[in-house]
């Protein structure tokens, strides 16, 4: 599957703003199709296919009701969609609350990686009562990638990322009050014992490795210091 098609022609770019005022115009009888395909600068077989695609749901009335006196729906109405208008798995409410969760996962030191984050996507799918997700789904127990491709191209606030590994007593620990106990801990043992600087060392844990290497995981974009605990260590 091509994921960045370039369209070659403009067959399915049409502007749903002018196509539903025309709409409104054909139902209502004011104007006749082969006028609004005139004024409007449509093609009337769009206009003709858009007409059979609304009387198969719903009568004129209730599309005239439906419809405000620009032509514009409610956000709460049905909107039509062209006959080469995308498929989407989740409506937009549904992968708000996905892009919240990638962040807030983040936030608390646990990204996803990229395949996690399909196996949670095809779960939460599954417990979706109206859900209608790709077949091939169920075969490999997992989200697609052209999904997560398109899922990250259309929330932009998200990227991915390289954290600094982190382990979990390191990150329990650091807070203001063990940080403040540690200053005043080497303030006393200096006035105590009187060192001189050159008998003062500084001694970190360069070269023992005690977390693995992390994976690149779905964050905030954009946020400066990104850390992931182990999960080996939870």
């Amino acid at each position: 599957m091509v994921r960045n098609y370039k369209p070659k022609t403009n067959r399915a770019n049409i502007n749903e703003d002018t196509m539903r005022q025309a709409l409104r115009e054909v139902l209502s009888k004011n104007m006749s199709q082969r006028e609004a395909v005139r004024v409007y600068g449509i093609k009337r077989q769009t206009l003709q296919s858009r007409i059979k695609q609304i009387l198969r749901t719903m009568n004129v009335e209730e599309y005239l009701q439906r419809t405000d006196d620009d032509g514009y729906e409610s956000e709460s109405d049905l909107q039509e969609k062209g006959k080469y208008a995308t498929r989407k798995v989740f409506s937009t409410t549904q992968e708000e609350k996905l892009v919240n969760y990638l962040k807030q996962c983040s936030n608390m030191n646990y990204g996803l990686t990229y395949e996690q984050v399909r196996v949670m996507v095809y779960n939460y799918a599954r417990i979706l009562p109206s859900c209608k997700y790709p077949k091939n789904w169920n075969t490999h127990k997992k989200a697609g990638v052209d999904w997560l491709y398109g899922f990250m191209r259309r929330n932009r606030t998200l990227s991915l990322r390289k954290p600094e590994s982190t382990s979990l007593a390191r990150g329990l620990g650091f807070n203001r009050n063990r940080v403040n106990e540690f200053f005043n801990n080497y303030k006393n043992v200096l006035e105590k014992h009187k060192f001189t600087p050159e008998r003062i060392f500084n001694l970190d844990e360069t070269g023992v490795t005690t977390v693995l290497n992390p994976p690149k995981v779905i964050a905030t974009k954009g946020k400066k210091l990104l850390l992931l605990r182990p999960r080996e260590e939870n």
